[in-house]
């Protein structure tokens, strides 16, 4: 069986079409999850009820940004979930903060092979802040790629190349 890849995006509804767009790219089967809170115009992710939908798909390879990582950390943290690998792309440290969800403690001593990709001056978590916080957190087995960029937008391109490098 072909690995199947589950693909998580950020909070908002503008997420929806370029995770969709990333899935096309991709030469292997994928899963996108479309949130509930996208469906009833709710602003906030609901991460309880995204990190159960996650659980029933029992995700070999995850690819999430922003929000979708918080579901991905909050699911493996409960040990809902063990994924093989994982491609996070723009943590949004300020952003977990902000809406109280426990993003370090979901991420200490987190040991799940994972690539970071994340803009250089990204406002809701610089790399260099990032760095900081893999160290700080002890996270082990993972790589860290810094894009240059100051916004939160991650280009399509970019990410299919790295989720290829590990399908």
């Amino acid at each position: 069986m072909d690995t199947k890849i589950v693909l998580l995006g950020g909070n908002s509804h503008e997420n929806k079409d370029w995770i969709e767009r990333i899935s096309r790219l991709l030469p292997v089967p994928t899963h996108t999850v479309v949130y509930k809170h996208w469906k009833n115009n709710a602003q906030l992710i609901n991460l309880d009820a995204e990190s159960l939908r996650l659980e029933q798909l029992k995700p070999a390879v995850v690819f999430a940004k922003s929000a979708g990582i918080l579901v991905t950390l909050k699911g493996v943290f409960e040990r809902k979930i063990a994924p093989t690998y994982c491609i996070f792309a723009g943590v949004p440290l300020h952003w977990s903060e902000k809406n109280n969800f426990p993003l370090l403690q979901w991420l200490m001593k987190w040991n799940i092979p994972t690539t970071f990709i994340q803009n250089s001056h990204d406002p809701t978590c610089s790399a260099e802040e990032l760095k900081e916080l893999l160290n700080e957190c002890q996270v082990k087995n993972h790589k860290l790629t810094t894009l240059r960029g100051e916004t939160h937008d991650y280009p399509v391109e970019e990410v299919v190349n790295s989720i290829k490098e590990h399908v």
